[in-house]
């Protein structure tokens, strides 16, 4: 995939992040538009379970509204194909860009997004009283994105809540279609229980896209029903009570958004229970960032959790710091964490 997009006619290079993985040979990357035009010749490449990202020059390209489809080819000992869309538009909107490598949201003006914000209750708050003064009050608790939830007053209302985003600074709108596309009474995430037809969604997606392809489309899941099942269908996938999370979000987006986190396969779990774990670590190795969830149901699960890339350093010895809140200890020996946590609890853990 490329990196960020939408690329603009302003913009000399791109880059496209690969990742393969089960090989730790010399791989051979070429990308050619739909037209025929080369875009990566021929870039070789070693990757070791890692993303590699690949620059290009976007001067063969001719900016336009719809995006070009691309075919990528891989020469290993097989050929293998896949594609992609790339976005390289004229100058326009002021554009909002994926970074596919770190994660998060690009700005206009280069400033980085955490794309996870709260709901904001229009016509309970945020249309009452001074629209600036409330969206200040959200930015001073180290939000940089709010999701104001709907119905809106007028599109006057509107108007004024982008302007005073503007004249704040630093603090962004998602804008937000609640609800069924047609009617209000059915549950405003397609996978809920009374709505579970993705073939929206995608159509959803392509509209928006076809109006407006400087931003990016969104999707809100409650995550009890096929959540993978729409993956692909928009540009950033977000999930609904994450409290805990958003209480963290300025301490953890600063670290999350600049440092390259660990493939999967660096992070191994020993339980078999419904335990999942992302890191990042820093390239020096003396700083690691770890976030457990524990998605069983029933009582405490205990986990063990082994970061391949800090045993070779013999890092991190001890125990951890304790959590005030839940009271537990996190036992860290040569890159192995053991802890514990109740039922659908989240933990994060940043150790030097």
């Amino acid at each position: 995939m490329f990196r960020t997009q939408p690329y603009l006619s302003t913009d000399s290079f791109g880059s496209l992040l690969v990742s393969v993985t089960n090989t730790t040979s010399c791989v051979v990357v070429k990308a050619s538009l739909d037209d025929g035009t080369e875009i990566i010749v021929e870039a070789r490449i070693d990757v070791e379970e890692n993303v590699v990202e690949v620059p290009f020059s976007l001067a063969k390209i001719v900016p336009k509204l719809k995006a070009y489809d691309v075919k990528i080819s891989f020469y290993d000992t097989l050929v293998h194909v896949t594609s992609s869309k790339l976005y390289h538009l004229p100058a326009g909107p002021r554009a909002v860009k994926i970074d596919r490598l770190y994660g998060g949201i690009f700005t206009s003006t280069n400033e980085t997004i955490f794309p996870i914000g709260p709901y904001v209750d229009v016509g309970g708050w945020l249309a009452k009283g001074d629209i600036r003064a409330n969206l200040q009050t959200l930015k001073d608790l180290n939000y940089n994105i709010i999701n104001p939830d709907p119905p809106y007053p007028n599109i006057s209302f509107i108007h004024q809540m982008f302007q005073a985003a503007d004249m704040i600074g630093g603090i962004y709108i998602q804008y937000s279609f609640r609800h069924d596309y047609t009617d209000t009474q059915k549950a405003d995430e397609p996978d809920g229980e009374q709505w579970t037809n993705v073939s929206d969604v995608f159509e959803a997606h392509e509209a928006i896209k076809s109006v407006d392809p400087y931003h990016p489309t969104s999707l809100v899941l409650n995550c009890q029903h096929s959540a993978a099942f729409y993956a692909d269908s928009v540009d950033i996938l977000s999930t609904d009570q994450i409290t805990v999370l958003s209480k963290k979000i300025k301490e953890l987006s600063n670290y999350m958004l600049t440092t390259p986190k660990l493939p999967p396969s660096h992070i191994i779990i020993s339980s078999n229970l419904d335990i999942h774990a992302g890191g990042w670590i820093s390239e020096n190795k003396n700083t690691l960032l770890l976030i457990v969830v524990n998605s069983n149901k029933g009582p405490i699960t205990n986990f063990s959790i082994t970061i391949k890339d800090l045993l070779p350093f013999g890092l991190l010895h001890g125990v951890g710091e304790i959590d005030s809140e839940k009271e537990s200890h996190v036992f860290i020996e040569n890159g192995i964490f053991e802890s514990n946590l109740k039922e659908r609890e989240l933990e994060t853990r940043s150790t030097e």
